[in-house]
């Protein structure tokens, strides 16, 4: 199993270990899906999309400009109640 070099030691993999890597692992996950999802969209809200690396006031500043289309968006977001 050593290929060839007997005096290597096998290390036990810690349990902690294994949970941090998963946690880090679904972290980067659930970040590609947020960045998935952002994109779909900008290319849903603004003709041609969006640049590829923005930034979130430059992301902002995009969807400040993107005008209701109906009037469930022009009654978007609702008004704070009194």
């Amino acid at each position: 199993m050593s290929g060839g070099r007997p005096n290597l030691v096998l290390v036990p993999v810690e349990a902690d270990l294994q949970v941090m890597g998963m946690l880090a692992d679904r972290r980067d996950e659930l970040g590609r899906a947020r960045t998935e999802t952002i994109n779909r969209l900008m290319l849903e809200l603004l003709p041609g999309g969006a640049k590829k690396f923005l930034s979130a006031p430059q992301a902002r500043a995009l969807i400040a400009t993107v005008k209701p289309r109906d009037i469930v968006g022009s009654c978007w977001p609702p008004a704070a109640p009194p």
